[in-house]
């Protein structure tokens, strides 16, 4: 059950960046991961202040892309738990 709700959780997750008109960075279908969605910025937005507008509004914190993307993406943890926002 748990890895069902994960997986359905992951897909979810890809739908609402294909809505946003986001690109993934996992740039391959078979690699998509459901517990971990990274996520390229568009240009000439920032990351550090999206994040930092979520965790201030919505007590929600969003990691950081590595490396040399890491200014211009973020990703999301899928928790096993959730908390209503």
């Amino acid at each position: 059950m748990y890895f069902a709700d994960i997986s359905d959780t992951g897909r979810a997750t890809r739908a609402a960046v294909d809505a946003w008109g986001l690109d993934l960075v996992c740039e391959e279908p078979t690699e998509y991961s459901n517990t971990v969605t990274a996520v390229f910025m568009p240009q000439g937005y920032s990351a550090d202040a999206l994040r930092a507008d979520i965790l201030s509004k919505f007590d929600m914190s969003l990691g950081a892309g590595l490396s040399q993307i890491s200014r211009q993406s973020l990703s999301h943890r899928t928790p096993g738990t959730f908390q209503r926002l």
